[in-house]
């Protein structure tokens, strides 16, 4: 009896745990790991070193190697950048990790356009003709969920802080969110960074933003010593010849929150990014659910029935 009574303890904990693991699960979704494209470990990053932020920010994992000719979407070769591929998460987190609630990603999307509104200038029209499925920048890669986008683009964002100046640009410059760019910016000094602005430093987009920052550099010496200083690391990672993988992202971010929603919902109704076809339905850990219930359940019957059996064989010595 006492075997048994420990066996749905066990059982319960076990069910507490899966309820807490899925009530907090939004953020696996949210970054690289367990099926957006990408099996880079999850590392939150908070703005570092940047202009209008001294946060710490973890070191990055990716380690620059033999120098190459560079090129804007030069992929080939062994000696390219690329993400470091970090262990899978087990089955069991990486499934319910996804779990996005349908309120949590209505109030992200509430904040999202919100934030939208602060800027001062309306986005320009995305020239989808410049996209394909093999473009170097926005191409079929990319792995958008749109029913968690908010909520993990949230979730990169909460530890930074936009300076001013951000929202005298449009929040969408081609296809890029401004606020990412910002946050990029804000982390140059962070190799992950870094190297994602080196590699997609002659697209088109990137070089509009880079005059949107030049603009607001103009009456801003600080925003100008930053360019300046970025434009160093730039020509540093010329000289050595380095190259980054195209599809490269700062650690632990999904290549899609680089993007504008915006952009992305134009760009997935012309097929050129699918969208992914991970399901709301979390079967893992509903199966999960309903088989500790069930033992719960069965060791509970189990333990009365033999209660019952027990009071029925005792001995009446009543007179």
């Amino acid at each position: 009896m006492k075997k048994i009574l420990v066996i749905i303890v066990i059982l319960s904990i076990c069910l507490f745990v899966s309820n807490e693991s899925i009530s907090k699960g939004v953020g696996g979704g949210g970054f690289r790991g367990g099926g957006y494209g990408n099996s880079s470990k999850v590392v939150p990053t908070t703005p570092t070193g940047g202009y209008g932020n001294s946060s710490k920010v973890a070191p990055t994992t990716n380690v620059q190697t033999k120098p190459e000719k560079s090129g804007y979407g030069n992929t080939s070769g062994s000696n390219v950048i690329k993400n470091t591929p970090q262990p899978q998460k087990s089955f069991f987190t990486s499934s319910i990790n996804k779990k996005v609630s349908a309120e949590q990603s209505k109030a992200a999307t509430i904040k999202y356009e919100q934030q939208k509104s602060q800027f001062k200038i309306a986005p320009t029209p995305i020239d989808k003709s410049r996209y394909s499925s093999t473009s170097p920048i926005m191409n079929e890669s990319i792995k958008y969920n749109p029913r968690n986008y908010t909520v993990r683009r949230e979730i990169i964002l909460k530890d930074y802080t936009p300076p001013s100046y951000i929202y005298n640009m449009p929040p969408r410059i081609g296809v890029y969110d401004t606020l990412f760019l910002g946050m990029m910016f804000a982390n140059i000094n962070n190799a992950s960074y870094m190297n994602t602005y080196y590699t997609n430093r002659n697209d088109p987009d990137m070089m509009e933003w880079r005059r949107e920052m030049e603009k607001q550099a103009a009456t801003d010496a600080e925003l100008k010593a930053k360019l300046i200083e970025m434009d160093n690391k730039v020509k540093k990672l010329e000289s050595e010849g380095v190259v980054v993988d195209s599809n490269y992202t700062p650690d632990g971010i999904d290549k899609d929150l680089m993007f504008s929603k915006d952009a992305l919902d134009e760009l997935k109704k012309k097929d050129i990014i699918p969208e992914s076809e991970e399901s709301d339905t979390n079967w893992i850990s509903i199966f999960i659910t309903i088989f500790i219930i069930s033992g719960i359940v069965g060791l509970f019957i189990a333990y009365m029935v033999k209660k019952s059996r027990n009071n029925n064989n005792t001995p009446n010595y009543t007179l």
